[in-house]
């Protein structure tokens, strides 16, 4: 029984390799397609049939959820072809060049390549692809016959807002990292040209995320740290990773040690401080500081924050 039928143009003739991926697909769930092909002047025309009449509906709606995902990744080509860069002259005028071509190489990855996106924004792109996937197959269900060349044209226009949503989250990721780059810079910069007023600081992480802080003879500086941040009345309420990045480069030790590294629980803390004192920082997770019981840390880091008025 005929269930749909494509048309395209040679520009979208690897349309028959999906076909044929769908086929496969459909088969190892018990439903067997056939095509038929004809060209008529520069168009294919593709029927696909169900070989199972039992089938016959399981097998249409399979078809078109595993077809729309091909049509999202030809009309996401077709917007970033025609559409991108007109959308950056108007709304990001401020990108230039490799900025540009980041923007364009992340739609690629999240839309077309559709590889892992493993981060905090996960959940964002993957439902505004659910979104992109559901209008498509609605348009699938409503017609038997899908013209890949009317579609793009006469479609695109519905998805333009899904895309310009992604562009926007791309656009604002890559301006914070340009951001953190730009400050981490301007940190290491200071780092370089101060004297060091500590030869050794030592970060102890313990199980629970604790921190201690102590010189190489195994002080507690912390509270050096503390008095650094209040002298400079810094506005606003300050964390204990605030207090330990503002003491690191106020202090600028030459050597730092960081115990425990896997007990941190913000990993951006250790990255910062990698990424501006580079090859002063060394990792230990096998010393007496390593196991050391860290509740005394605690309660000294409590009392401080309470004589201190910090957050």
């Amino acid at each position: 029984m005929l269930i749909y039928s494509v048309v395209y143009n040679k520009k979208n003739d690897d349309i028959i390799e999906e076909l044929n991926d769908i086929k496969k697909l459909l088969e190892m769930k018990g439903i067997n397609l056939g095509y038929s092909e004809c060209v008529e002047e520069n168009n294919h025309f593709i029927k696909i049939y169900c070989c199972n009449d039992e089938n016959v509906e399981r097998g249409k709606k399979l078809f078109n959820i595993y077809l729309s995902n091909y049509l999202s990744k030809v009309v996401a080509e077709e917007y970033i072809d025609r559409e991108l860069n007109k959308l950056i002259k108007e709304m990001y005028f401020f990108l230039k060049g490799n900025d540009i071509a980041h923007v364009s190489q992340e739609m690629q990855r999240i839309l077309i390549k559709q590889e892992n996106i493993n981060d905090e924004d996960f959940v964002y792109f993957m439902n505004i692809k659910n979104d992109i996937n559901e209008k498509i197959i609605k348009c699938l269900n409503e017609y038997e016959v899908m013209n890949v060349k009317g579609f793009l044209t006469f479609r695109l226009k519905d998805l333009k807002r899904d895309f310009e949503l992604i562009v926007d989250k791309i656009v604002e990721r890559y301006m914070v990292k340009k951001e953190y780059d730009e400050f981490i810079k301007l940190l290491r910069y200071f780092v370089e040209i101060q004297e060091s007023k500590i030869d050794e600081v030592n970060i102890v992480i313990s199980d629970c995320g604790e921190y201690g802080i102590l010189d190489k003879s195994g002080r507690d500086i912390l509270t050096r740290f503390l008095e650094d941040v209040n002298n400079y009345k810094i506005p606003g309420s300050i964390n204990i990773d605030d207090v330990i990045i503002s003491g690191l480069i106020t202090n600028v030790p030459k050597r730092l040690i960081i115990h425990g590294c896997d007990n941190c629980k913000n990993q951006e803390l250790i990255d910062t401080i990698k990424n501006v004192f580079l090859d002063r920082v060394a990792f230990c997770n096998g010393c007496s500081l390593c196991i050391e019981d860290l509740e005394r840390f605690k309660e000294e880091e409590i009392r401080k924050y309470e004589e201190l008025n910090l957050e």
